[in-house]
């Protein structure tokens, strides 16, 4: 019993990830993500476009792997063992190397891009915080399923409004937030598997 949410919980984020990515490669979402940036658009004010680029600029890719990388070193440090470390590490280096990849081959532009070669599909923003800020959650509560609840929860609900503030201020496509949201899922069940969550998590 113990496996089986988790891993329930990581196929569902694979897979709609990968349904996504294969939608968007074939154009399929254009429609919906075309009506959701005119909605957003019509719906547009200054206030909020002003937070929403305030929200995304603090929880940038940036931020977040500098946060990451930080507070994975301070448990090293306190702990003193590289454990933490090396499990950060490894996480930036996977969700970015699968991001960027993902970015690169369906080079899909962003909203606004005014021919610009921006990628859009998926959202960086949107991973990096679910799944750099996830994993600093994971690392902060370990034996401590309280802690980890609430942790998880935050992270969950500051990915979810960078998903909408993105969205919202027409800086990406719907299906992009959507894609990252669904890998951060993955990514985050993933440590508590079985033999995985032993080994990265617990001591």
């Amino acid at each position: 019993m113990r496996i089986r949410t988790p891993a329930v919980v990581i196929a569902a984020g694979a897979g709609v990830f990968v349904l996504l990515t294969l939608l968007v490669w074939a154009g399929a979402a254009d429609g919906l993500d075309g009506a959701v940036a005119r909605f957003a658009a019509h719906h547009e004010t200054g206030p909020g476009l002003s937070a929403a680029r305030v929200l995304t600029d603090v929880l940038s890719p940036l931020v977040d792997t500098l946060v990451l990388l930080v507070g994975a070193g301070a448990l090293s440090a306190r702990e003193r063992r590289l454990r933490p470390l090396v499990v950060a590490v490894c996480v930036l280096a996977a969700v970015s190397a699968l991001v960027v990849g993902v970015k690169d081959a369906i080079d899909r532009p962003l909203p606004h891009s005014h021919g610009h070669p921006a990628q859009g599909f998926p959202s960086g923003h949107t991973a990096a915080t679910a799944c750099f800020l996830g994993t600093l959650a994971l690392l902060a509560s370990r034996n401590d399923p309280r802690r980890r609840r609430a942790l998880l929860t935050i992270v969950a609900a500051l990915s979810v409004l960078v998903a909408l503030a993105l969205v919202s201020a027409g800086f990406h496509w719907l299906t992009d937030t959507v894609a990252s949201l669904a890998l951060g899922a993955a990514v985050i069940a993933a440590f508590t598997v079985d033999r995985l969550g032993r080994v990265l998590i617990d001591p």
